[in-house]
């Protein structure tokens, strides 16, 4: 890996945990951990894919829709589709 697929790759990982700390109301340590437990991690890495091309928002998509952790998001009134 190159040093800018590396830098791509830190970025968007930096971002990922972010999310997964606001939307999961997780620490840090417990975000890390979920990403790295995720297929997806190590797919980011490997160039043949290209994911580390793409932007954060897109790969975190792609997380959720295959993410099997038990840290999922706490349900509110909007995500039950209640309005509060």
């Amino acid at each position: 890996m190159t040093n800018t697929q590396d830098f791509l790759v830190q970025h968007i990982v930096s971002e990922i945990i972010e999310y997964i700390i606001e939307e999961r109301k997780v620490d840090m340590a417990t975000a890390t951990k979920i990403w790295a437990g995720n297929d997806l991690a190590e797919k980011l890495c490997d160039e043949e894919t290209g994911l580390y091309l793409e932007g954060a928002s897109y790969v975190y998509e792609l997380f959720k829709a295959q993410d099997k952790s038990p840290h999922q998001p706490a349900k509110t009134a909007v995500t039950q589709g209640r309005t509060p």
